[in-house]
């Protein structure tokens, strides 16, 4: 099985032939001197205090009946609902807010949405986020929404889900689903409402064995395109046998309006073209073996892709024998900034995690725990083609373990890319691809950073650590103006985050 950031479902989900059609929501939030005051938390007794632990009891909790779509069928609202916990902004150990800022800012300006892939891990109040425990009972990952007050809502979604995207009226929010995570039952991609986290559709695979490729975009006519995997299979010698496809589907239903080709293998991130009128992929271009483990890297490329026709404009292959492409972001002069990884098996990476110290132990679970991610630096590309030019060329190669999250700034023509794995924000020359910046976040108090969002009409952007932890800096200077710890997880692990 291939790991999380890549394949495989977070470990403790299990597959299940059947799919539960509900969500469950919390709300609550934390004071934050530049926002407002708190709103609804829950309580209990920390170690430090002098009384018996009690079970916790909400001051004041919202309780939301999911409404949820699947797709042809109308709406409809379950009666079976439950009071959800609040897992991620607790009052906890010596009755202080999980979410506490720690120095002053302006803060954040949008909302933040961010995929959690542990919910059965949460245990903050000593229950999970649905006090069922509907985890034993078929996939779930949980949805974080961090408003810019700081209200935190929270919803279990039957679906193991990767990325968010949100339309650009705010009126739906896309929630991706990664290769076959939770079994053929699984919900195939769901959509929901940004403000409520509330269902509105349940998407359906593209047929049997097709898997989601994690990622998808909202199209100007309001329609969401979805990144879709071939069923796998081990390659026979002809890479077109294993082409993913892009689904345009109804964000109301889900409901497929039609399908274009990638013309790469194992299509995950996708950016939509200055004028709108193609679509960049990113391809992993690579193959399951016959005899298993790792996969077999065959074709990893960027692939220019035209909306109307489906027609292929332009194949950027990235050749290299160990290494999928699997992130991008668009610069400018057509210019593409794409984040490459190598994986090896479990164990491979120790000689360069000891050389920057890792940390992985501070965190409740493995992010990676069937592979390891080597070394492998990012590349600059040129959309009207040319030679692939290898960034990063100086810098340690314990510094470039896990590339992920990427954001073009286009205020200050800078590419900004995160690698968990070294704890490093890295930020890139716009112009020539050359390294201006490499930040250990440890030093700024933040383990693992994975999301990584630019703040719309804003001078700045926003990193979350993969458990828990929000640092809000400024575009340019990279100077943290806003920082969110807690002594409890806030999303229970993730590969993105999305600001709307």
């Amino acid at each position: 099985m291939r790991p999380m950031a890549g394949r495989s479902m977070p470990m403790g989900l299990k597959p299940t032939p059947s799919m539960p059609s509900r969500t469950i929501t919390t709300t609550t939030s934390a004071a934050c001197p530049a926002t407002g005051p708190a709103v609804t938390v829950f309580r209990r007794c920390g170690p430090r205090c002098g009384r018996r632990a009690m079970r916790p009891r909400p001051a004041r909790a919202a309780i939301t009946t999911a409404v949820t779509r699947t797709e042809g069928e109308p709406s409809m609202r379950r009666r079976d609902f439950t009071l959800g916990m609040a897992a991620s902004l607790p009052v906890l150990a010596g009755c202080a807010p999980a979410l506490v800022p720690e120095r002053s800012g302006s803060g954040m300006q949008a909302s933040l949405f961010i995929p959690g892939y542990h919910p059965e891990k949460l245990r903050p109040v000593g229950e999970p986020p649905d006090s069922r425990r509907r985890a034993k009972e078929g996939p779930e990952t949980m949805l974080t929404r961090i408003s810019p007050r700081g209200e935190v809502r929270q919803a279990v979604f039957p679906v193991i889900a990767h990325d968010v995207a949100i339309s650009p009226d705010g009126r739906a929010g896309f929630f991706g689903r990664m290769n076959l995570g939770g079994g053929e039952g699984a919900a195939h991609h769901v959509t929901f409402d940004p403000q409520t986290l509330e269902m509105i559709a349940v998407g359906r695979s593209l047929g049997p064995g097709w898997r989601g490729g994690g990622h998808g975009l909202f199209l100007p006519d309001g329609t969401v395109l979805c990144a879709e995997r071939a069923p796998e299979r081990p390659y026979a010698g002809r890479p077109s046998d294993h082409y993913g496809r892009l689904s345009r589907r109804d964000p109301m239903t889900l409901r497929v309006l039609d399908t274009l080709p990638t013309h790469g293998i194992d299509p995950h991130e996708l950016r939509l073209s200055d004028d709108g009128r193609s679509v960049i992929v990113a391809n992993y271009g690579s193959v399951p073996r016959r005899r298993g483990g790792l996969w077999q890297v065959v074709e990893p490329a960027v692939t220019v892709v035209d909306l109307d026709s489906g027609r292929l404009l332009r194949r950027l292959a990235v050749p290299d024998p160990h290494a999928e492409v699997r992130h991008l972001a668009l610069g400018r002069g057509g210019r593409i900034f794409a984040i490459r990884a190598r994986q090896g098996l479990p164990g491979d990476n120790a000689i360069w995690l000891q050389a920057i110290g890792d940390v992985a132990d501070a965190l409740p679970v493995d992010p990676n725990p069937t592979a390891s991610y080597l070394p492998m630096a990012p590349v600059l590309l040129d959309r009207a083609g040319g030679p692939v030019r290898v960034l990063a060329r100086g810098e340690p190669q314990a510094h470039l373990l896990e590339g992920l999250s990427v954001e073009y700034d286009p205020l200050h023509n800078e590419f900004l890319a995160i690698f968990p794995s070294s704890h490093r924000l890295m930020v890139f020359s716009g112009d020539d691809g050359a390294l201006v910046h490499s930040i250990d976040m440890r030093s700024r108090g933040m383990v693992r950073p994975s999301g990584l969002a630019l703040l719309p009409d804003s001078d700045r952007y926003v990193i979350a650590g993969y458990w828990q932890g929000l640092i809000v800096a400024e575009r340019g200077s990279h100077r943290v103006v806003h920082r969110l710890t807690g002594s409890a997880p806030v999303v229970g692990g993730h590969s993105h985050m999305t600001a709307a």
